[in-house]
């Protein structure tokens, strides 16, 4: 099984990852295991990137459900969300 080492992914690289295997309905161990990361990693992700998007106003567009919103195809959006999100870890 590949990691995150061995795929060489930045934290934005993994976040990214992260949220496209969410918007594909992908669960939290599942994304894990092909990163090769903990599930309380890819959870921790997932909640900065929502936190961000709440401060950002970018989840009152489709509702509170940052799932719904991955499936919504937001990805400039989130992009910068990463980037903002990577600036405050």
């Amino acid at each position: 099984m590949a990691n995150n080492q061995d795929l060489n992914l930045t934290r934005a690289e993994r976040r990214k990852f992260i949220i496209r295997m969410r918007g594909q309905g992908y669960q939290l161990k599942e994304i894990a295991e092909v990163i090769g990361s903990s599930t309380s990693q890819v959870s921790y992700d997932l909640k900065l990137i929502k936190a961000v998007a709440d401060e950002e106003g970018v989840c009152d567009e489709v509702g509170t459900d940052v799932d719904e919103l991955l499936t919504k195809k937001m990805k400039a959006e989130f992009a910068r969300i990463i980037k903002k999100a990577d600036e405050v870890d």
